[in-house]
């Protein structure tokens, strides 16, 4: 009997065994049927989520109700801030403005650093780089010393100490959201009371989920912003603008596009840019040229004419871009200025210009009168020296602005003698010393006559040097060489010669002959050699002569 009870006793036990274990195995079943059909749907949820739809609030949401009794916190990652930033807090229900009165600071306003220094100055038990390689593990992670250590960094432990016991604070947890070696967030888990984490990989597979539309929702809003972006900025633009494909065909075009030229898209969208909407037909072949350029060189920028739809020309600067995709040119953006406001200010500026320069050119010629009337036997001679001093440099291949200056300097560069006494300038015979001394200071008295007027060119230091010469022994400096302006060289030669072939009051001309034997003689002595070779090539082979 006693064997009998025993046996029955041992079968009792091994059926409530097998029932136990038969319950387990049906709970954990609906535990992943449940499991699989969260993962479904959330994924779901995520492949469609709008741009509107505030994804860190949806973690957040989709974590408590997997893990129940919690205080959860989903952080995004600030590059700027370089921490992290609440984008949900749930949890503390009613209680939070005990929180905020307890803390007194507001958690979700934050900033959280990975890893660091605690706010005693001690170090944190987890450094940065730990704080990383957890964040990038996609582990969801229990934190060493739980609430105390964490927020220690950022609140007193006595205060931490307080909010723990109030809302039943147990085990923390915490795992990145993270994807491809980039920390995009993370999210933060206090458990309360006894709750524990039955299933690690079930929240993680959730949260690789949430990583991964996080960044395909960042790279789209990315995108979307751009887009925007572009759009306002084509829209808007105060420069029309014109998008045509790659074969130039017209795919939209700006508002001041419609405004410029009266066209609205309806009326030419599809119609190909260079068929002579807005060019004029002797310009038709130049836009197809333009349009090439662009796509081939990456960039242009062209004025020229275009068309209005009522006919009217106008002058514009275009500028034009290829739009590349995945490598390949898909048109081309261009941008159209109406600049006709511009080139009628630059005409008027180019007008008053020519007067300015007839003004001073008359000016300087009034003053070279004034100079030669006071000594009748060198009247023209500044006009004279002028005239070969602009053939010179000419032919040694001065810039137009150049041989300006040259002009105007050898024009007045005798502007000094108005200072001079009239019987000196005309004395028939050898000059005294005393005499001839003043008549070497005309050069410094010119300069210094005109050195406070601003000439575009060096006038008042040519006018200084023109009777230097390049072995130093010239006047009023003693220059030599490369220290005398070239302006100054040349017209030493031509007042030489022209000086030496006129009548003067102490002699008869000598003529143009000795004239160039003077200046062959000197020459690399007192004259430049280029400048001799130049005079002695228009006198023999261009027949320069001065005017009687």
């Amino acid at each position: 009997m006693i064997k009998d009870k025993e046996k029955t006793k041992k079968k009792l036990i091994e059926q409530d065994t097998d029932i136990t274990d038969c319950t387990k195995t049906e709970a954990r079943k609906r535990e992943y049927i449940y499991e699989m059909k969260f993962l479904a749907d959330t994924a779901m949820d995520f492949v469609e989520f709008p741009l509107e739809k505030d994804i860190f609030q949806y973690i957040g949401e989709k974590l408590r109700e997997i893990i129940g009794n919690a205080i959860v916190y989903v952080n995004e990652f600030d590059k700027e801030k370089d921490g992290f930033v609440v984008r949900y807090l749930g949890g503390f229900g009613n209680n939070f403005k005990k929180v905020l009165s307890i803390v007194g600071k507001d958690p979700t306003k934050m900033v959280y650093k990975i890893g660091g220094f605690e706010i005693s100055g001690r170090k944190s038990r987890v450094s940065v780089k730990e704080g990383k390689a957890i964040l990038l593990s996609g582990k969801l992670t229990k934190w060493p010393g739980g609430f105390t250590e964490m927020s220690s960094r950022y609140i007193s432990k006595s205060v931490s100490q307080i909010v723990k016991k109030l809302f039943n604070l147990g085990e923390v947890y915490i795992i990145g959201l993270s994807r491809k070696g980039e920390i995009l967030g993370e999210v933060v888990i206090l458990l309360r009371g006894q709750n524990k984490i039955k299933n690690l990989e079930f929240i993680e597979t959730f949260v690789k989920q949430a990583a991964i539309a996080l960044q395909r929702k960042n790279a789209e809003e990315v995108l979307h912003q751009s887009q925007q972006e572009f759009i306002s900025i084509f829209r808007d633009n105060p420069e029309a603008i014109v998008y045509v494909d790659e074969k130039g065909d017209i795919l939209d075009i700006n508002l001041r596009f419609s405004k410029l030229f009266g066209y609205s898209l309806k009326e030419i969208k599809g119609k190909n840019i260079n068929s002579g909407i807005i060019h004029p037909p002797e310009k038709i072949e130049e836009g197809e040229d333009l349009d090439n350029k662009a796509i081939s060189k990456g960039y242009i920028n062209f004025e020229t004419i275009r068309r209005k739809k009522d006919g009217t020309l106008f002058p514009v600067s275009l500028s034009g871009s290829p739009v590349i995709v995945d490598g390949k040119s898909r048109g081309i953006i261009g941008m159209i200025l109406d600049i006709t406001k511009r080139k009628k200010t630059e005409e008027q500026l180019k007008e008053s210009f020519k007067k300015l320069q007839k003004a001073l050119e008359n000016s300087i010629e009034a003053i070279s009168l004034v100079t030669e009337a006071r000594d009748a036997y060198t009247a023209g001679h500044q006009r004279k020296v002028s005239k070969l001093a602009v053939a010179l440099a000419e032919e040694m291949g001065f810039p137009k602005d150049r041989v300006k200056g040259i002009k105007i300097a050898a024009l007045i560069h005798d502007v000094g003698k108005i200072n001079l006494p009239a019987e000196i300038l005309s004395k028939p015979g050898k000059l005294s010393e005393m005499e001839f001394s003043l008549i070497k200071n005309h050069s410094k008295i010119g300069y210094d006559i005109l050195k406070k007027i601003d000439f575009p060119w060096p006038i008042a230091e040519i006018i200084l040097q023109h009777h230097e010469k390049i072995n130093g022994l010239g006047y009023p400096g003693g220059l030599k060489g490369d220290e005398i302006l070239l302006e100054a060289k040349i017209i030493c030669v031509a007042d030489v010669v022209e000086a030496m072939s006129s009548h003067r009051p102490y002699r008869p001309a000598l003529g143009i002959e000795k004239a160039l034997e003077e200046i062959s003689q000197n020459k690399g002595i007192l004259y430049d050699p280029e400048v001799v070779d130049t005079c002695l090539k228009l006198f023999k082979e261009k027949s320069f002569k001065f005017e009687s």
